[in-house]
């Protein structure tokens, strides 16, 4: 049996582990009887964009490249930021990006701390996710990018990773954590 509550996953993802995210918690809900709509906001233009007050909740979540947002979250946020300060939605917000692997704390205070001052208005529960390198064949990377990610992995020094293949750096136990204490936010 569903329940009635039913929530909003929007997300922006440029190479594909935001998208992958958004999936995984909405398998995560619906195992906990609640109804989700995964809506990728590159692909469908805002006039299609479905209004928020169909939805119990909302769940917004972004890449991050070159210490940014992309540009569809955010004007989703903005478009609704008086529906989200008026608390009349529960919302929650995540990140994917690769600040994560060195300091999660940072990744939190850059990319979501920030876009929440910038909005005014503070999210009911935010986290921030690990990233994908893609360096297999079929990557959706350029070749310039990959040397670049390949070049900054490898300053690190201390993140384990395959120059030709694909790595999936994010943590599955924290997601699915994060989605379970979503879901209790709004039963």
């Amino acid at each position: 049996m569903m329940s009635t509550n039913k929530i909003l996953i929007a997300y922006g993802s440029r190479y594909g582990s935001t998208a992958e995210i958004s999936e995984k918690i909405s398998i995560i809900l619906k195992e906990l009887n609640i109804e989700s709509v995964v809506l990728d906001l590159k692909k469908i233009k805002e006039k299609h964009w479905p209004s928020i007050d169909e939805f119990d909740a909302i769940l917004v979540g972004s890449g991050i490249k070159m210490g940014r947002w992309m540009k569809e979250p955010q004007k989703l946020l903005k478009k609704n930021k008086d529906k989200i300060k008026n608390k009349e939605k529960i919302l929650g917000l995540f990140v994917s990006c690769s600040t994560v692997l060195d300091d999660p704390v940072k990744a939190k205070n850059e990319y979501l701390d920030k876009i929440m001052d910038k909005l005014k208005f503070k999210a009911d529960m935010f986290d921030a996710f690990g990233p994908v390198f893609d360096f297999s064949e079929t990557s959706k990377l350029g070749y310039l990018t990959k040397k670049l990610s390949i070049a900054g992995l490898n300053d690190s020094g201390n993140i384990e990773f395959d120059p030709n293949a694909r790595n999936d750096l994010r943590d599955w136990d924290q997601i699915r954590s994060f989605a379970e204490k979503f879901a209790e936010l709004i039963k």
